[in-house]
């Protein structure tokens, strides 16, 4: 993910407090870790999430 990508996502969860918002914060702060694995069900949320 490119860092704009991240920026613009983040503001969008700070902006918003559900479940989702808070969610795709912690994908978004996983992904700056290079050594982080994501599961099946967060490529999932994600694919949902873009829809």
């Amino acid at each position: 993910m490119d860092e704009y990508s991240r920026i613009i996502i983040e503001e969008y969860c700070m902006n918003h407090n559900s479940a989702k918002s808070k969610r795709l914060y912690n994908l978004v702060q996983k992904s700056y870790d290079i050594n982080a694995e994501f599961t099946e069900g967060d490529g999932l949320f994600i694919e949902k999430v873009i829809a």
